[in-house]
């Protein structure tokens, strides 16, 4: 037995007769790949999503090592069905060697106003234009690997050479992602307390002042943001989180995921990433969103459209 068949019906028996409640009433949700151009499975992975419609945006790491053999798929895609962003990469693969530091460097740096603001700013721009090039058009939207974009010193910068860009473009203009953490959702269903007071983190370390600024220059965001925890789940586990999460999503909420076809060595997260795919690329999954009531599309179009009233 193909072990993918095998282990779609491993969910199944372990899934049972779960039945997920509904979404509020007009729940507009957009399913977003993150890291893509990272490894050839993660683009594989995303492709399959996106043909089945359960993906409606992709965001590409324009550095990373498999980024020169996806750019093209990227370019192709309908821009009306996926949201094409540029996952902006301050930690692993920046196009500036020198710009590059580990995550709790960035953090503390960029609270303590020890940024080199400058070098931040030709990081954006040199990222933006490599994708300009490889893609064709301006990014949909812009968030961070590891969610640098909001960090204090980075967020400026990006909304500054984004304004500089497209501030005059009759275009609309890159969306930017929310780290808000998804209301409703206790620890239990969170994946656990780790899970829960990560989601926190995550919007603590930037959420407000990136919605603040967002703001005053005219930039949209998601709503919520889904598909945090810690990386740790097993298939079922996973499908409980993605379940409860979608039970309580607000209209424009963003889940983020990070499947792959495959587990390459090097990638920490690899095994999390082999069983997000096994659980979007499910029967499962589609009889989860059918029965939670959300309709799935792109952020720019639901943006676009307008949030219905929370």
């Amino acid at each position: 037995m193909d072990p993918m068949e095998a282990g779609e019906r491993t969910l199944e028996q372990a899934i049972g007769g779960h039945r997920p409640h509904r979404a509020p009433e007009h729940s507009r949700v957009c399913v977003c790949v993150d890291d893509f151009g990272l490894t050839d499975g993660i683009g594989d992975a995303a492709l399959q999503l996106i043909d089945m419609q359960r993906v409606q945006a992709i965001g590409c790491m324009v550095g990373a090592p498999a980024w020169s053999v996806w750019s093209g798929q990227a370019r192709r895609l309908d821009a009306g069905a996926v949201d094409v962003g540029l996952h902006l990469d301050l930690t692993e693969f920046t196009l500036q060697p020198a710009t590059r530091m580990d995550l709790p460097q960035w953090i503390v740096r960029s609270y303590l106003g020890q940024l080199d603001t400058g070098a931040v700013r030709a990081e954006i721009r040199a990222q933006l234009g490599v994708f300009e090039d490889a893609v064709g058009r301006p990014p949909a939207y812009v968030d961070g690997h590891q969610h640098v974009h909001q960090l204090p010193g980075v967020r400026r910068e990006l909304v500054d050479e984004l304004l500089a860009r497209y501030g005059g473009c009759s275009s609309p203009r890159p969306w930017l992602r929310a780290t808000t953490a998804a209301a409703g959702l206790h620890p239990a269903s969170h994946g656990g307390w780790r899970s829960w007071a990560k989601a926190q983190v995550i919007a603590g370390l930037g959420h407000r002042g990136m919605r603040s600024l967002a703001r005053a220059h005219g930039f949209s965001q998601n709503a919520g943001l889904l598909g945090v925890y810690g990386f740790d789940a097993d298939a079922l586990g996973y499908f409980s989180l993605l379940a409860a999460g979608l039970s309580t999503s607000r209209d424009a909420t963003l889940l983020m995921c990070h499947p792959s076809r495959s587990h390459d060595a090097f990638d920490a997260i690899g095994a999390a990433r082999r069983i997000e795919f096994e659980v979007l690329h499910g029967p499962q999954m589609g009889r989860l969103l059918a029965e939670s009531g959300v309709c799935l599309q792109p952020m720019r179009r639901i943006l676009a459209r307008g949030r219905a009233p929370d």
